[in-house]
């Protein structure tokens, strides 16, 4: 049987999310992003499955035996987790050895060494999220540990599933910043701006009402996306995609409380120009379609 995923876009309150086999999903990506290239590692294929100008989810299935030592003579290119999503492998890491399995995240630091071996008897396949060059900056690496407990970090199926990549972003994003914190703890932590995070939320209030992404918001203020995104989490709670969207809910509700616009205008007036993507975001925000949402409001 193959990988899953839920597409979350059509799963409203309520309703079980819909699962769609991850080999047959259809590679895409945002339309100002260069398409990244299928990686071949020698034991197995890196093949794109979801990508931005920022960020990349492959899809990686084990092609049979290694031909390699599991202990050396591989590097991680660029800053990755991967999410094992079937089977089991061993990991060779800065730390040493240990058996990865659905339980076990691992944190590759760009520029590190590591080894893998994988049983041919028993495929396992995996799902890897990259950040590409101008994503993160600082010098403090991302990871420290090699390896985490997946429990409580945001699974990569749900950035592969986004509705449109402002989502896809963000939660690719969300997931690093939790990864790193758990892989850093005891490290010392990032200290945000106040200024600046009080500059970034002004600059989502301004333009609320436009397509705007995560790397905006950041060029706004002068960091990285990763780091604009743990530094605003830090200060206000909430990610920035979390906080743009509740800025677009009270505004989509506003109208659709005192106003006749139709459906599509509340749309495109809360920065959401697809009329069916934004009832399915309304309709998992409220419990209702916009339509029904503004029927019980008039009564």
């Amino acid at each position: 049987m193959g990988d899953v995923i839920f597409t979350d876009q059509v799963a409203g309150p309520g309703r079980r999310p819909i699962w769609t086999n991850l080999t047959s999903f259809s590679p895409c990506g945002a339309a100002d992003a260069e398409p990244p290239d299928p990686i071949d590692l020698v034991c197995g294929m890196l093949l794109p499955l979801r990508w931005s100008k920022h960020c990349v989810v492959y899809h990686y299935h084990h092609a049979g035996p290694c031909v390699r030592d599991a202990a050396e003579d591989k590097l991680f290119e660029v800053d990755v987790i991967v999410q094992t999503t079937r089977g089991s492998w061993d990991f060779q890491g800065r730390r040493g050895h240990d058996r990865i399995d659905l339980k076990t995240l691992v944190c590759g630091v760009r520029g590190a060494g590591y080894g893998c071996r994988h049983d041919s008897r028993f495929p396992d396949s995996n799902l890897i999220a990259s950040l590409r060059p101008g994503s993160v900056d600082g010098e403090e690496p991302l990871f420290i540990d090699d390896t985490v407990p997946i429990q409580g970090v945001p699974k990569l199926e749900w950035a592969v599933a986004a509705g449109d990549f402002e989502t896809f972003d963000s939660r690719v994003f969300e997931t690093f910043d939790v990864v790193s914190t758990r892989s850093r703890r005891g490290a010392r932590p990032h200290r945000p701006s106040r200024l600046r995070m009080e500059r970034a939320k002004r600059f989502i209030e301004d333009h609320a009402s436009e397509p705007i992404l995560l790397a905006d918001i950041a060029s706004s203020v002068g960091l990285s996306p990763l780091v604009c995104l743990r530094q605003f989490k830090a200060h206000t709670g909430v990610t920035p995609h979390g906080f743009l969207g509740a800025l677009r809910l009270r505004h989509a509700r506003r109208l659709l409380e005192t106003t006749a616009l139709p459906i599509a205008s509340v749309a495109k007036a809360v920065g959401l120009a697809d009329q069916c993507y934004f009832a399915r975001w309304f309709a998992r925000a409220t419990g209702a379609p916009p339509s029904a949402y503004r029927r019980q409001a008039r009564r």
